[in-house]
């Protein structure tokens, strides 16, 4: 599987559950040409959206569901 946007294509390398967290490894490709290899956990909020979070501590966001 693979995750594409703006900046360039993750693959999926593994997944796994952690309480209420699931943590995915991913191997990015920018369109750059750079690769990066991340974990990401996301965790589901009271609210019905996500926390997600770069395990290194670079990034974290929360996401929404598009209206629709």
């Amino acid at each position: 599987r693979e995750i594409s946007y703006s900046g360039g294509v993750c693959s999926i390398d593994a997944r796994s559950n952690e309480e209420r967290r699931v943590i995915i490894a991913v191997t990015c490709k920018f369109k750059s040409g750079a690769v990066r290899r991340a974990e990401i956990a996301f965790e589901p909020l009271d609210n019905g959206s996500l926390h997600m979070t770069q395990q290194d501590g670079t990034f974290e966001t929360n996401l929404h569901r598009c209206p629709g």
